[in-house]
């Protein structure tokens, strides 16, 4: 009796054994690349490799500046962190943007400045807003184009002037349309625009909202974003360590680019085809990349994960990336931080949009894809 019962203990198990792999392969199938989906995806992204960088910070340039280090400080520091860019956004000047030093270093340009929606139903109503150029020139007639910035070419000094919801949308449209980005910076900080009303602090579509900060306002940050792509806007997500002081890597912005010069990685960034966080992570629907948008009909959105920025890595070893078809969580998976991951799936017809999240092993976001919009 002892052999029979052996052998039916080890058919037994054997059927146990194939009924995982075929339950874990059907998942596996569902949300695997095909060849086909990766070879797509790596032509879109052909001859772009991913960088790592800051998108809000300051350094002392003179003039109205007020940051503590200056520009040769922040390119050895920026070395020294494997930091690829950073985004000096000075207040109340352009000047910066002249400097013999800035052309030594990968910088992106721009300003930080103040304002008071004077109509918004906020109970507060000031904020703080980026102006991000690389084209000194272009940013200037942005300036120049609104008189109350009294403007002044010999310093490249301006004024922060208030505006009404209509005047600040048009400033926007006025940005957008010489080639910079817009983006709302540190939006749910302490003293800032306060609103239960999240359309409160959205002006704009294809413009940024800092959600990544180096604060503890990163997850109401988050929240607003969230709450925004619901109400159905579509605004991309952005991080900024707003540092006064040296460079630091506690807000790392990723994009994939075909050079490390300003001009290539504002490129994209400019159209919210990167990503706010610590991982590489390339998206797209059909033709389209991250943040842009398509028909979702009759296609599939393809993803991938992969280099990991060196500072998460000190104090996070377990990652799993998370697909959202609107709301909804569609899928997560884990994966290893040591290779590039393929990912796809077949789109809804109806959704919204979809985007990717890496998150750590507590399921905190640690880098955000922007989404593909619904056509």
């Amino acid at each position: 009796m002892k052999r029979p019962f052996c052998l039916l203990l080890a058919l037994l198990s054997l059927f146990l054994l194939c009924s995982c792999k075929t339950s874990g392969g059907e998942d596996t199938v569902k949300y695997a690349a095909t060849q086909q989906d990766i070879d797509h995806l790596e032509k879109l992204y052909a001859g772009r490799s991913v960088y790592f960088g800051e998108a809000h910070d300051h350094a002392n340039t003179g003039g109205n500046s007020d940051g503590d280090q200056d520009l040769n400080t922040w390119i050895t520091g920026m070395e020294n962190l494997h930091m690829d860019f950073a985004a000096i956004v000075d207040h109340r000047q352009t000047c910066h943007m002249s400097l013999a030093l800035w052309q030594k270093g990968c910088f992106i340009g721009g300003t930080e400045a103040a304002t008071t929606i004077l109509d918004s139903s906020a109970e507060k109503k000031n904020l703080h807003y980026n102006m991000l150029f690389t084209d000194q020139e272009a940013f200037t007639r942005v300036l120049q184009s609104e008189a109350s910035y009294n403007y002044d070419p010999q310093t490249t000094f301006f004024s922060y002037p208030h505006f009404t919801t209509a005047q600040f949308k048009a400033l926007i449209q006025k940005i957008k349309d010489e080639g910079g980005m817009f983006v709302h910076v540190h939006p749910k900080s302490n003293g800032y625009m306060t609103s239960d009303n999240p359309a409160a602090y959205w002006f704009a579509d294809e413009t940024g909202l800092e959600v990544f900060v180096d604060g503890a306002d990163t997850k109401k940050n988050y929240k607003l974003w969230t709450d925004l792509l619901y109400l159905g806007a579509r605004v991309w997500a952005t991080a900024g360590s707003d540092s006064h002081n040296m460079p630091n890597t506690n807000a790392l912005t990723a994009i994939y680019a075909e050079e490390k010069t300003p001009e290539s990685l504002f490129r994209h960034m400019r159209i919210g085809d990167f990503a706010p966080g610590y991982v590489g992570i390339r998206m797209t629907i059909g033709d389209a990349k991250m943040g842009s948008s398509c028909s979702f009909s009759g296609k599939r959105v393809v993803f991938s994960t992969g280099s990991f920025h060196e500072s998460i890595l000190k104090d996070h070893s377990a990652f799993q990336v998370v697909l959202f078809e609107g709301s909804k969580e569609v899928f997560r998976e884990n994966i290893d931080h040591t290779k590039t991951h393929y990912f796809a799936y077949d789109c809804s017809e109806t959704a919204p949009f979809y985007r990717v999240e890496v998150q750590d092993q507590e399921g905190n976001p640690i880098a955000l894809g922007n989404p593909i919009w619904l056509d």
